[in-house]
């Protein structure tokens, strides 16, 4: 049996093995100010989880979740290998879903960039088996005041959460999520990654629900303390740009944009 150290050792020269240097100069061109990137392919690192956890288990979380949680003595795609892992557990008896719940909590502090994020959010195929269980332990995310809790929120509802059963009331959610990053003092930064969120989960609203949001959107475009203009209008700018928007309804929209 390896010890820790040789677990920990024998995972990050592994992905170092994988890695390329044309696609970690490729990658830190898209996570400006993220600096620990090896430059391993997320499909690799995918597949290189359902090996972590055959060989290691539950161990390989509790150490590296416990012990490390410090993403700046990681690389990304380490981090990114820890969600992946989550990602894939199940719930049966010796896994709850108050323990996948409590790993989540533990891992989303290590998130530090929209890529890990939203890839992160993606593998969690928990929350299509247990959608009200997840929808509840989701929306206390929604009002952090910490950008990556905030869009992992948001980026869940875009992947499991855009449904009759809760369409409602995510525009009301959308409002209070524009209206709380309106009015804190956020960095320029931290509030992008909020924002492309948001404009994001509109969009696809606007896709699956269009008259609705589009009464949403007529409703929003003089509310610019609930949607600043940035938001409002990227919303606008991805709805034009579906390929599931007819150009009827694109000049339409076009037509809304805020000056």
């Amino acid at each position: 049996m390896k010890t820790e150290s040789e677990m920990h050792t024998a995972i990050r020269d592994t992905l170092i093995s994988m890695s390329e240097p044309d696609y970690q100069k490729f990658t830190s061109g898209l996570l400006p100010g993220v600096d620990n990137i090896l430059g391993v392919r997320l499909p690799k690192i995918r597949k290189y989880g359902k090996v972590v956890w055959k060989t290691y288990g539950l161990k390989y979380l509790e150490e590296t979740l416990e012990s490390s949680c410090n993403n700046n003595e990681e690389y990304m795609e380490e981090i990114f290998l820890q969600g992946v892992v989550i990602g894939n557990l199940r719930v049966k008896e010796d896994m709850t879903l108050s323990k996948i719940q409590n790993y989540i909590k533990i891992y989303l502090p290590k998130i530090n960039n929209w890529s890990t994020c939203d890839s992160f959010c993606a593998g969690l195929k928990i929350a299509k088996e247990y959608p009200a269980q997840m929808w509840k332990f989701i929306k206390s995310y929604l009002i952090s005041t910490r950008d990556y809790d905030v869009r992992f929120a948001i980026v869940m509802i875009i992947n499991y959460y855009i449904q009759d059963d809760y369409i409602e009331e995510l525009y009301r959610i959308f409002n209070k999520i524009g209206a709380d990053w309106n009015s804190q003092s956020n960095p320029e930064q931290a509030a992008y990654y909020v924002e492309m969120a948001l404009a994001w989960a509109i969009s696809i609203c606007y896709v699956n629900y269009p008259d609705r949001t589009l009464e949403y959107l007529k409703a929003a475009k003089s509310q610019t303390a609930v949607l600043d203009d940035f938001t409002y209008n990227k919303a606008l700018q991805k709805i034009v740009e579906s390929h599931c928007v007819s150009l009827e309804e694109k000049a339409q929209i076009k037509l809304m944009k805020r000056k």
